[in-house]
């Protein structure tokens, strides 16, 4: 997540800086319809992307390993809402809830809904 929240991977890019080559930070993209504002009001940014990934190309031997995933089952970034964040003064955000159903990108480049 971009600054005003905490990060466990302080050295690793945020999701914008991550693909700030192929996506303008300044377009609606990163703004979620169904994000009323409040995460994006904080960060800028209605989504967050798999930590585990980190900017980096997908190592699939890793994720099947210790997970047991293909690329297929691996999510690449996803809504923020239902989740607890803590930003960097220590406090915490709740992010709301505002999604049923949810179309997210894999890394296998297609999108669906993750169960």
């Amino acid at each position: 997540m971009p600054d005003p929240f905490l990060t466990s991977f302080p050295e690793d890019p945020d999701l914008p800086t991550a693909i700030q080559d192929q996506i303008n930070f300044e377009t609606d993209a990163y703004h979620c319809p169904g994000d009323d504002g409040f995460i994006h009001a904080v960060a800028g940014i209605s989504y967050t992307y798999n930590a585990s990934l980190a900017g980096r190309q997908l190592d699939e031997s890793w994720f099947k390993r210790r997970l047991g995933l293909d690329s297929a089952a691996v999510p690449v970034s996803y809504d923020t809402d239902g989740n607890r964040f803590e930003m960097q003064d220590g406090s915490q955000i709740v992010a709301p809830p505002f999604h049923v159903l949810r179309n997210l990108p894999f890394a296998d480049w297609h999108v669906g809904n993750y169960n």
